[in-house]
């Protein structure tokens, strides 16, 4: 039996940076609680490279519902580098906590909401 892949992540939801922490074991529920919560931002952190492909398996599946326009996704954690954002089509990636506040702020410039 395959061990079921967990994601650890958190949505963030930009203007004073509201986050919840969640950790899902599915790729298909990331979205439902994205949805769920208003999350703008999908955030993924890792601390190991047995994870990262669930990752790219999140972006994959936003992709094939027709919801990747919806969210930005970052990604980040001790395995993660930029190279490694940009090869699976992440909107942004930070090394840290500190980086992370900053890129998602960057990430939703302009963007016009409502919480």
């Amino acid at each position: 039996m395959v061990p079921r892949k967990r994601f650890p992540l958190f949505f963030v939801v930009v203007n004073g940076l509201r986050e919840g922490r969640f950790s899902i074991s599915h790729a298909f529920k990331v979205r439902e609680k994205a949805e769920e919560t208003g999350a703008h931002i999908i955030a993924m952190s890792t601390l190991m490279s047995t994870t990262m492909d669930g990752m790219k398996e999140v972006i994959d599946m936003l992709k094939k519902q027709g919801k990747r326009h919806k969210y930005k996704v970052m990604v980040g954690g001790g395995a993660i580098s930029q190279a490694f954002a940009n090869a699976i089509g992440a909107d942004g990636y930070a090394p840290d906590a500190n980086a992370a506040v900053r890129k998602a702020k960057e990430l939703m410039e302009g963007y016009s909401y409502d919480l």
